[in-house]
């Protein structure tokens, strides 16, 4: 309200010498009619303002208006101030009127607002109650499957820690292979290796196929050379084995190809799938089993497991599978319980090498734990102790006995060509040997060639 506008007339308090002498303005100047007619409408309009909001805007316009008699009777104002504090009141009525409708605008505006907030919560609630449904439904099947045996996995297989043996059967076989399926379908881990390396097979892939057609195996084998090596031509890994199907020298020359200074055939894919084709021939004569080949291709575990089941006709790839995972149990029980582990030297092992994979700080430490006096002096077949520390180190070793026993490698194996397999079988991957370009760089050439 304006009540620095209050007419100055008349600007003394005329028989209010009492305030004038106890009361001064913020200047310091004596206290005027003027500045306690503004004090006190002042008061009036917060006064009213308060009343508004806690007992409704009617009942603060009637308390104004008895306010505003009391001042004028007390004040005295002359006309022209009358009429301004009358003309003040009347705009106070009408700011607290439409301060009242606007609140009721307000007030409709919550209310449709809530009314909408309800519709919403209601509608959420019933889309919680149906997704409640759908994960009760979901939590049933998840408890369905649950009461399922379900099969180990490879991390619970390799599980230092775990106290039960563990059973090994066709569940995990198959979910083991689905695993692989996942990896090199689209959008798995190994998705691009396989495109890639199935589309550098295309122009070779007739004479890849050739030789394993001669001996009457599955013409697909030729494939093995992806989960081997990506059908890299040149293809080494850390055990020694070369080229597109990875054979190790002594192996390589077994089985008919020529591995001198001045050549390795190991590097000519065409050679290498022949002598591919030549070894699982030779393993799948010794068992009948298809899987229990391709495991042996990739390790030498299979011949403790021929030692083990002497005639063909018992030789089977579940046998082998049992066989692996009565191995698992043992050795991990053995390292668990034991204050040493045995190991049997290989070829061209030194104590040095043998300290470093067991984790044994020095191969002298090693050497005097097993009383040897010369180091040097250790050849293929001798036992060497290996002393077992705490619970990390034991579960080291276990780990490094299961990956060199060829155990883990051997579970993987025929689940990865067989991933391959199905896919390529199933004609995923079709449009890209259609479409497939060779590269303009000239390949090397193979050496000896």
């Amino acid at each position: 309200m304006g009540f620095e506008n209050i007419s100055p007339i008349n600007d003394n308090l005329n028989n209010q010498k009492d305030l004038n002498k106890s009361r001064k303005n913020k200047e310091g100047k004596k206290y005027t009619r003027r500045d306690a007619i503004r004090k006190g409408f002042t008061g009036l309009a917060a006064l009213a303002v308060g009343t508004s909001a806690f007992k409704g805007t009617e009942k603060a316009i009637g308390y104004a208006g008895e306010l505003k008699e009391k001042l004028i009777e007390k004040f005295k104002p002359t006309p022209e101030q009358l009429q301004i504090e009358n003309e003040d009141y009347q705009a106070l009525v009408q700011a607290l009127r439409s301060g009242a409708k606007k609140n009721g605008a307000k007030e409709k505006e919550i209310i449709e607002d809530e009314d909408v907030k309800t519709v919403e919560v209601t509608k959420k609630e019933e889309t919680i109650k149906i997704e409640e449904t759908k994960e009760d439904k979901i939590i049933e099947k998840q408890e369905e499957r649950e009461t399922e045996e379900k099969p180990i996995s490879l991390a619970e297989l390799l599980s230092f820690g775990q106290d039960e043996d563990i059973t090994l059967d066709k569940n995990f076989v198959e979910a083991l292979e689905n695993q692989w399926v996942k990896n090199y379908s689209e959008g798995g881990k190994n998705y691009n290796d396989l495109v890639q390396a199935y589309g550098k097979m295309q122009p070779w892939i007739r004479h890849l196929k050739k030789p394993f057609k001669d001996k009457e195996l599955p013409e697909n084998i030729a494939y093995l050379a992806i989960p081997e090596s990506s059908f890299r031509l040149k293809a080494r890994s850390s055990a020694g084995a070369e080229g597109a199907y990875q054979f190790t020298r002594s192996t390589g020359i077994k089985f008919g190809l020529t591995i001198n200074d001045e050549k390795d055939e190991r590097l000519d894919p065409i050679k290498s799938a022949e002598a591919c084709a030549e070894y699982i021939d030779y393993l799948h004569k010794k068992c009948g089993d298809l899987d229990l080949a391709l495991s042996g291709y990739n390790g030498g575990f299979i011949w403790e497991y021929f030692k083990k089941v002497k005639t063909k006709k018992e030789r089977n790839y579940m046998g082998f599978i049992a066989h692996i995972q009565d191995n698992i149990n043992n050795y991990r029980k053995e390292i668990k319980e034991n204050p040493e582990y045995i190991h049997v030297v290989k070829d061209n092992e030194t104590l040095s090498k043998i300290s470093g994979e067991f984790y044994i700080s020095s191969y002298i430490t090693l050497a005097k734990y097993n009383n040897i006096e010369n180091p040097d002096d250790i050849k293929k077949d001798d036992k060497i102790k290996i002393p077992l520390g705490d619970f990390e180190h034991r579960k080291k070793v276990f780990e490094y006995v299961a990956k060199t026993k060829g155990l883990i490698e051997n579970l993987n194996y025929p689940a990865k060509f067989n991933a391959v397999e199905k896919i390529i079988e199933n004609g995923e991957l079709d449009e890209i040997a259609a479409n497939y370009t060779p590269p303009t760089i000239k390949p090397r050439q193979v050496k000896g060639a």
